[in-house]
């Protein structure tokens, strides 16, 4: 009866939850943000440019290197811990970075505009933006992307986002992400920090602002929170 309750609060009683909103911001890399930005019902995202900026560009540095899932066409294995292999991956990781880094301030040093010389620079490069969605938008983001089949440096993002909403609005959380949990036999938290990825805090909540109670959405709120 209870899991047929939590069902029902995520697939009919969607508008209270759409009330809510979280505002974070947010630091990745470009190829997990390419994934993050698919999710744009209930957000709203400003990105920043550099087009407009030409600040040091700082790059993601993963905690391990996996090796090609197998039978699938996207995915990984297991982590690779041969340690002459994880020397020559980094040396090589290392290297390209290095390279597109120069050619980048080469090119800015020749007089081109940054929104040119920016085509160099890999997807390993950190971008940051303010983002500003619902508690239903950012549920259904948790359900889709800490499902064990997302790429694990998504995963680790998601949590931690679902880990800030859970300080403000426990109950509702529970209610609109259980419905997964109680459907999987595997754990939804990766097994690795967000944290343990890069160095620099890349998830921090800006502002929670409610028009209902998260907790209780039948009773009015009328401050910040939940």
């Amino acid at each position: 009866m209870k899991e047929r309750k939590r069902a029902t609060i995520y697939s009919t009683a969607q508008a209270p939850f759409s009330h809510a909103t979280f505002q974070f911001r947010i630091k990745m890399p470009i190829f997990i943000a390419r994934e993050w930005f698919r999710h744009t019902v209930g957000i709203t995202r400003n990105e920043v440019s550099r087009r407009y900026v030409t600040d040091e560009p700082e790059f993601f540095t993963p905690a391990e290197w996996r090796s090609k899932a197998e039978h699938v066409k996207q995915g990984s294995g297991e982590a690779i811990d041969a340690p002459a292999k994880l020397r020559e991956i980094t040396n090589v990781y290392n290297k390209a970075i290095e390279k597109c880094v120069k050619a980048y301030e080469t090119l800015l040093n020749c007089g081109v505009c940054p929104e040119q010389a920016r085509m160099v620079l890999p997807q390993s490069m950190m971008t940051e933006f303010i983002e500003t969605g619902s508690l239903y938008a950012y549920a259904r983001i948790w359900r889709l992307r800490t499902d064990p089949h997302a790429q694990k440096e998504i995963q680790h993002y998601a949590a931690q986002v679902g880990e800030e909403i859970k300080k403000v609005c426990p109950v509702s959380w529970a209610a609109l992400t259980n419905v997964a949990l109680s459907s999987s036999s595997q754990s939804r938290t990766p097994a690795t920090h967000p944290n343990s990825l890069c160095s620099t805090p890349r998830v921090r909540l800006l502002r929670a602002a409610t028009k209902y109670h998260c907790d209780d959405p039948a009773k009015p709120h009328d401050r910040d929170g939940g």
